[in-house]
């Protein structure tokens, strides 16, 4: 295996040098029987992180497994739960980030009017959930949580943010935002959390996700296994 921040060269010194490093952990391949695993996706392991020592896939794993440390190592300086800010609004929003919480933490209307307004969050229908400020809000199971972390997942987006509560709850949605804005997160969060929590799993599907193209298919499967990783489902 290879530091992911050099090329790693063949044996042979008539053979070209092996590919570039890969950017992306959906780049990389499922790891084989007897293979390092990433500790971040658990896809090939094929490079050693040069801080850490840590087997990983790709760049993206690494800057997450870096993250983590980071975190954890601030954590263990002070007892405090860390706290999440909003940016770029008129008052500051913080939202204590914390995995024992177990009912939504709700603004008020005048709050919430505003996070609207400045996220640009429209919005149509009857007794509409607030925002949700943080994904540790919202009842989520901490397997759940924990993948999110490892994923990168450090706050919602605008339409994750309003999407998830309204979907916890089981609300039906037409939901439009731009392309690289979350919207696959928004649905994947709820039915991840739906199947975990589901006791006797029936012989059933429990949730069907329909796409209009294949690339697209491959790349919500792939962003389920990142999320469902280590929980009691089964992709089909």
């Amino acid at each position: 295996m290879s530091d992911p921040c050099e090329t790693s060269m063949a044996a042979d010194d008539n053979q070209a040098p092996e590919d570039d490093v890969k950017e992306r952990c959906w780049d990389q391949r499922e790891a084989l029987p007897g293979e390092p695993q990433c500790v971040i996706c658990g896809r090939y392991g094929e490079y050693i992180c040069d801080e850490t020592d840590d087997d990983i896939c790709s760049f993206e794993c690494k800057r997450t497994l870096l993250s983590r440390v980071a975190k954890s190592q601030a954590s263990s300086a002070s007892a405090q739960p860390p706290t999440v800010r909003l940016p770029a609004l008129d008052e500051c929003y913080y939202v204590r980030d914390g995995n024992n919480v177990s009912q939504p933490q709700f603004l008020s209307n005048s709050q919430t009017e505003l996070l609207r307004r400045k996220l640009e969050i429209s919005v149509r229908g009857d007794r509409v959930p607030e925002p949700i400020l943080s994904f540790g809000s919202c009842n989520l199971p901490q397997k759940l949580l924990q993948n999110l972390e490892a994923a990168g997942y450090e706050m919602p987006t605008p339409v994750q943010m309003q999407a998830i509560p309204s979907a916890l709850i089981g609300r039906s949605m037409l939901v439009l935002a731009e392309t690289g804005s979350g919207k696959t997160c928004s649905f994947l969060v709820p039915i991840v959390s739906y199947c975990t929590k589901v006791k006797n799993n029936p012989q059933k599907p429990l949730a069907m996700v329909l796409t209009p193209t294949r690339e697209l298919c491959i790349q919500v499967e792939e962003q389920a296994k990142v999320l469902g990783k280590v929980c009691p489902l089964r992709l089909h």
